[in-house]
Order: C-alpha cells, then sequence, then structure tokens
C-alpha cells in the first residue's frame, strides 16, 4: 500500500490551521527609532507582563516618555532612559549599566499568581514601587541603592533584603502596605 502524490492529488495527510507561535524572549534593537513602545524597535515585538526583554547597547538606545510600559523580566545590558510615563516589571530585574530614571519610577508587580522577583543593578536606582497585589515578594540579588522604595496601598506582598545583602536608601521607605522584611541583618 502506499500514496502516489501529484498536483492532481492531495495528501492524506492535515497539518491543522495556522498558528502563531509567540516566543517568551524580546530584544531590543533600535531599528527603528529609540521610542520602547515602537514595535519595529524590538526583535520578537513589545514587551508585555509576559514577554522578557533584553536591552542591550546598540545606536538607538531605547526611551520611554509616555504611556505604561511593561515586561516580565527585564535584562538590562545598554541604556534605558524613563523621561515620562511609568515602567511595570512582572518578573525580575537586572541592571549591569545604565538606567536613568529621571524621578519616574519603577513598579514592581505580578500577573496571575504570586512570584518571587529578584532586583539585581550594579548602579543606584531610582525609586522602586512594590505594588504585589497577590502576596509574592520582591528581594535583593545583592547589593542595591535605591533612592526610594514605596509598598504601596493595595500592596500584600514582601520586599526582602536578603541575608548578606545591603539595601542602601539615601532618603526614604514609605509603607503604605504589606511587609518589609530585612532576612538576617540584611
Amino acid at each position: 500500500l502506499g500514496y502516489e502524490i501529484n498536483n492532481a492529488t492531495s495528501p492524506p495527510i492535515s497539518l491543522g490551521t495556522a498558528a502563531t507561535i509567540i516566543g517568551t524572549s524580546t530584544t531590543w534593537t533600535g531599528a527603528t527609532n529609540t521610542d520602547w513602545a515602537t514595535a519595529g524597535n524590538w526583535n520578537g515585538g513589545l514587551p508585555t507582563s509576559a514577554l522578557n526583554c533584553t536591552i542591550n547597547n546598540v545606536a538607538n538606545d531605547p526611551i520611554i516618555a509616555s504611556g505604561t510600559q511593561s515586561c516580565k523580566s527585564l535584562t538590562n545590558n545598554g541604556i534605558l532612559t524613563i523621561n515620562g510615563g511609568a515602567l511595570h516589571i512582572y518578573g525580575s530585574f537586572s541592571n549591569s549599566a545604565t538606567l536613568t530614571q529621571n524621578g519616574f519610577t519603577l513598579s514592581f508587580r505580578e500577573s496571575g499568581t504570586a512570584s518571587t522577583q529578584t532586583i539585581t543593578s550594579t548602579s543606584a536606582l531610582g525609586p522602586i514601587e512594590i505594588l504585589k497585589a497577590l502576596g509574592g515578594t520582591v528581594q535583593t540579588g545583592g547589593n542595591v541603592t535605591v533612592t526610594g522604595l514605596t509598598l504601596a496601598t493595595g500592596n500584600t506582598g514582601t520586599f526582602a533584603v536578603k541575608n548578606g545583602h545591603t539595601l542602601t536608601l539615601p532618603t526614604a521607605v514609605t509603607i503604605q502596605a504589606g511587609t518589609f522584611d530585612i532576612n538576617g541583618g540584611g
């Protein structure tokens, strides 16, 4: 028993309907301009709360100028500038390069389930907001300097300074809700 395939006979096989495959990450290319919200600047589409993003050092560095932008985990190996709007992080945050916040806040949140997020940065960070409505944790991944930390109204989560890590806060901590935890002396 065999099948002969020619242009007059369809093969006895069905591949189903076409579908779009969505990856888990996107990388900044800056191919179009410096606008974070331009899809052509990312190789895997605009970052979302479910899409990790990586920023490398390229000619057109990303600028967030307005609106609420989101990213699951963010790895910054380049230059990221926030001149307006907001940046919501739903996973971990790693900054080994330049982040200029200009007073605008990084907001750590969760999407769907309680989660643990880690903040790592080799340079000082501007204001950070913790708003984990599902009870998760944001923790330090090393020594971190933050110019302002707010555990916001509606937060049921924890900000944890892990054992052996140092959190430097040259300004203030505002705890409206949630838990601020210093493990093992911090």
